[in-house]
Order: C-alpha cells, then structure tokens, then sequence
C-alpha cells in the first residue's frame, strides 16, 4: 500500500465528509470566518451573500475532495496541501481568538484545538508529499482490489473516522471539560 497516496485519500474523504454540513447549514462557518477576523458584515442584506459564502465553501471542499480520490493529480494533491495548511492557520487564528467553534463537520460546539492544528498539518504534509504518488483507484486497481485494496479502503475508512471524532470532539473524552 501506498503511504503517501493513502495520506491523500484520507485528507480527500474527510473533505468530502465535511464538505456537505456547510452546505446544509453555512451557519456555524459563517460564525467561525468572522470569529476568525473574516470581514463578514451583519445585516440582512448580506445575510444571503454570507449563506452562498457558506455554501460555496463546502461544494469547494466535495468537488476538491472526489477529484483528489477519483483523479488525482499533481495540481489536486497540491490544492488539497494548501487547503489544509489554510485550515491550519484558521484554527491558529480562532484559538488564538478564543473563537468557540471550529464548525467543521457544520456543529457549533466544537472547539478548535491544538490536535487540530496538528492534524490539519500532517494531513497538508502528506497531501504534499503525495504529489509524486499514485491514485487511490489506480493504488487499489492495482491490486485488482483483492486483499490489499480491501485493506486500503479499510485503513482509510478507520482513519478518516478517527479523525473526524476527534475534530468534531467526540473523541477523546477526556479532553473536553
């Protein structure tokens, strides 16, 4: 199995996993990029400008997401690297804020954490280093998807939920007060 192009499936799927909360209720990123220091003015006028806002995020995250899975490429690897690292220095930006919520799986009560800033780093360092790297299909075709493209799927599937309880603060427990 291919490190590196595993590395990329995993920061691919958990775009496309929190790509579709932000299109159903922009509301919590909304709350987040002006926490953040966004200039996201109020009024109702706005209101609908914010919500395509909002939205437009999460098809970026979906479309970036299955493109990286389903094509790959040098130029997606590299948007997927740069995505994160952009998501890294938000979540720098909301701790230091004291901003409540990270609003990354579309709940308002999940709270930016330094984990996070760690994962959103690691996963632009893999998604980096995967530029050279091959597909996901073509990883998981080139075994004919016999035991070894299980296996991959399996291993993404497990880390990308790891990952996505821990961001969204389910997981662990002991961290939340």
């Amino acid at each position: 199995m291919d490190l590196a192009t595993a590395s990329l499936t995993v920061a691919s799927v958990l775009l496309i996993v929190s790509g579709p909360h932000k299109v159903v209720d922009p509301a919590p990123l909304i709350e987040f990029l002006v926490g953040v220091g966004v200039p996201l003015r109020s009024d109702q006028r706005l209101g609908r400008v914010r919500s395509w806002l909002g939205r437009s995020i999460g098809v970026f995250e979906i479309v970036l997401g299955l493109t990286a899975v389903l094509l790959g490429g040098t130029t997606t690897a590299g948007l997927v690297a740069v995505t994160y690292l952009v998501f890294a220095a938000l979540v720098m930006l909301a701790i230091g804020r004291g901003v409540g919520s990270c609003a990354c799986f579309g709940r308002s009560d999940s709270p930016p954490t330094v984990l996070h800033v760690v994962i959103d780093l690691v996963l632009a360092a893999a998604s980096f280093a995967a530029i050279a790297a091959d597909t996901p299909l073509a990883v998981i075709d080139a075994d004919s998807f016999g035991f070894g493209g299980v296996m991959f799927v399996i291993g993404v599937g497990v880390v990308v939920g790891v990952i996505h309880a821990v961001l969204d603060g389910r997981f662990p427990r002991s961290q939340r007060r």
